[in-house]
C-alpha cells in the first residue's frame, strides 16, 4: 500500500502533466456534468468534453 507522502507525490506529478498545471476540482467536474445535463447544453451534439485539465489533448 502507498503511504500518504507517496500518494501526494503521484498527485503532484499528474498535476504537472496537465496543461493547467493543476488538477480539476471535484466542484469543477460536477459543474461541468450539471451543465452538460442542462438545457443550456442543448446545442452540443456528439462532442468530446475534456474536463481533465488538459492531461489528455482533444
Amino acid at each position: 500500500m502507498m503511504d500518504d507522502a507517496a500518494f501526494q507525490g503521484v498527485l503532484a506529478h499528474l498535476a504537472g502533466l496537465r496543461m493547467l498545471r493543476r488538477s480539476p476540482s471535484l466542484d469543477e467536474i460536477a459543474a461541468t456534468a450539471v451543465f452538460l445535463a442542462s438545457d443550456q447544453a442543448g446545442a452540443l451534439t456528439g462532442c468530446f468534453v475534456n474536463a481533465t485539465g488538459g492531461i489528455f489533448t482533444s
